[in-house]
């Protein structure tokens, strides 16, 4: 079941009239719309996905109990035992072919362990994550563990969320689940906005961007260096507009029942450095990892001893920042497997990130007094401006590698970059992609639009704040305008986001 299929509105319609034709049985009518999604929405026959279903809920489920009632080192030995369970299967089902493929070719072994391929199966590494956290709550006495089995089966299976997250936290679902929600025109509005917001954002902007990163990328051997600038800022704004319009569009679909999912962006190329826009960037999932893994670690007792070392040996700012990198490195080692076991995903979601901002972070005294040696006031628009170009050309540094589809030819198209930077084939591109001078123009004013709302998100406010303080009218028509824009001008065909496959 696609997010841009009619079967999918109609899905949505159907248990929208339940759901409020039903107020005390919401809870349920939500439990059984969210298990009817996951099983027609997946591509794994349906006996072999209630029992993954089935052995995810329960370990999740009774493992919480299981630690909550227990103390001392039964209740660290139930808390392992849960969450190695939760990874085992995440592993097996994800990382285990493609560790395997790696580890045959590196001992030059021929067998065949196509047994190991699965099909992907949608949103596990979401609700896995969802689901160590809540452990990981209830063992740190962060939140008590549930007793109702329907509360907890669907804070897993959300059918919102299982599609491309966002990560939640147990101790704000378990709230919103246990209430009743009456039908109100603000939600119901507010959900449908954000949810045209959404599919404007990937079948008008997303998919036009998308020709050009194509188009460029399929032939390197064909254009210069400019070019691949280029292909790769558009890929910047292919990736943003594919993902945030994917959570607009869940977020709008769950505000319809009157649930709020938390927010998954936050205007990250209004950036003016690299940690900052991680900190915009994917929000759930950054805060899952420095929550449930980097802090724990930092504050563990051999970091806290090799901190103390490091200080006697090379000085308190050493002691600090020695056992800060470490965690980093372990983080985004993380964050680099969680995104796909493949060596480019690897290259561009964990290991130039992480060097990018532990390099930043060691040469910042130096970038911070840069503008004061031109006599210029840390918030000077221009000094702003200059930071945000600077975040975004060396995040594109990342994507480089997404785009080429392998290290060797990420690495390649830097060395055309250089070599034969003042090569341009713009108007080849255009040509090939079929964009003309008003298909051109029409996606500047698309990205002008963009910008104008992530300004506002930068603000503090939002496109859907700024629609509520207009005149009704004005808001229907602007509702008009964009189911037209979306019918009439909208790439709209078997297309997925991207973010679908992780």
């Amino acid at each position: 079941m696609n997010l841009m299929s009619g079967e999918f509105f109609l899905f949505l319609c159907l248990t929208l009239v339940l759901y409020y034709l039903f107020p005390r049985a919401q809870k349920y009518i939500l439990l059984t719309a969210s298990l009817m999604f996951f099983l027609t929405a997946s591509a794994v026959s349906e006996p072999l996905m209630c029992l993954l279903m089935a052995y995810i809920f329960f370990v999740t489920y009774l493992g919480a109990i299981a630690i909550e009632k227990t103390e001392g080192w039964k209740k660290d030995v139930y808390s392992l035992v849960s969450i190695i369970g939760l990874v085992a299967t995440l592993f097996i089902l994800k990382y285990a072919f493609n560790m395997g493929e790696l580890f045959l070719s590196l001992l030059q072994m021929d067998t065949n362990l196509s047994w190991l391929d699965f099909v992907p199966i949608m949103g596990l590494s979401y609700f896995v994550l969802s689901a160590i956290g809540y452990l990981l709550d209830v063992r740190w006495q962060t939140c008590s563990a549930e007793r109702n089995p329907t509360t907890v089966a669907l804070f897993l299976y959300y059918f919102p969320q299982l599609i491309s997250g966002p990560v939640t936290r147990f101790t704000a679902m378990r709230e919103q689940f246990a209430r009743r929600f009456s039908l109100q025109y603000e939600n119901i509005e507010y959900g449908l906005r954000r949810m045209l917001w959404g599919y404007f954002k990937k079948l008008v902007i997303s998919e036009r961007f998308a020709m050009v990163v194509t188009t460029v990328y399929a032939s390197p051997e064909s254009y210069g260096g400019m070019d691949f600038v280029l292909a790769t800022l558009c890929y910047a704004i292919q990736l943003y507009t594919d993902f945030s319009g994917c959570m607009d569009i869940v977020l709008g679909a769950s505000a319809l029942f009157g649930v709020r999912l938390p927010e998954n962006f936050r205007a990250p190329f209004f950036s003016r450095s690299l940690q900052e826009f991680w900190q915009r960037w994917h929000i759930t999932l950054g805060l899952w990892f420095k929550d449930y893994v980097m802090y724990p670690i930092q504050i563990s007792a051999p970091m806290v001893a090799l901190g103390r070392m490091c200080k006697k040996r090379w000085g308190k700012k050493a002691g600090k920042k020695i056992p800060f990198y470490l965690s980093m490195i372990v983080l985004w080692f993380l964050i680099g497997v969680w995104h796909g076991c493949t060596a480019y995903y690897f290259v561009a979601a964990a290991l130039v990130p992480c060097t990018l901002l532990i390099l930043s972070d060691g040469i910042s005294a130096l970038t911070v007094k840069w503008p004061s040696c031109l006599r210029l006031e840390s918030d000077n628009i221009f000094v702003a401006y200059i930071q945000r170009v600077r975040t975004l050309l060396l995040i594109c540094i990342c994507w480089v590698f997404v785009c080429a589809g392998s290290v060797s030819a990420g690495i390649s198209v830097f060395v055309n970059m250089v070599s034969n930077f003042s090569a341009s084939h713009f108007y080849d591109i255009l040509n090939t992609t079929g964009i003309d001078g008003k298909k051109a123009v029409f996606m500047f004013l698309c990205l002008m639009l963009l910008v104008f709302a992530e300004y506002l998100e930068n603000k503090g406010s939002s496109i859907q704040r700024f629609m509520d303080g207009r005149h009704y009218l004005f808001r229907i028509g602007a509702i008009y305008l964009v189911v037209f824009l979306i019918l009439g001008t909208g790439m709209i065909g078997k297309s997925t986001f991207i973010y679908f496959q992780f």
